[in-house]
């Protein structure tokens, strides 16, 4: 494990409140990594797919850059302006 881990596994055992915060990062990184590898395995810049999703730029920006953590109806909606279904699943 990394020092990042450790300290945050240690330290979410102690601060429920901590872990809540962490566990909503983590969320926000991990939506805002795969938002960029579609799109970027899709070819289009995030102007472009702010503009097929009918989408401010600002929003493709704040989710990609972990400011925003999107709805599901939202990332449906990029998603789908690229002619893909976004689904659940829960593993």
């Amino acid at each position: 494990m990394s020092f990042l881990e450790d300290y945050a596994n240690e330290r979410s055992k102690r601060d429920p409140e901590f872990k809540k915060e962490f566990n909503k990062a983590n969320e926000r990184l991990d939506t805002a990594l795969l938002l960029m590898k579609f799109r970027e395995k899709e070819g289009l810049s995030q102007r472009e797919l702010a503009k097929k999703a009918n989408v401010s730029k600002s929003t493709i920006t704040k989710i990609e850059t972990g400011q925003m953590n999107p709805t599901f109806k939202l990332m449906s909606k990029i998603v789908e302006a690229t002619g893909h279904k976004l689904k659940y699943q829960i593993i």
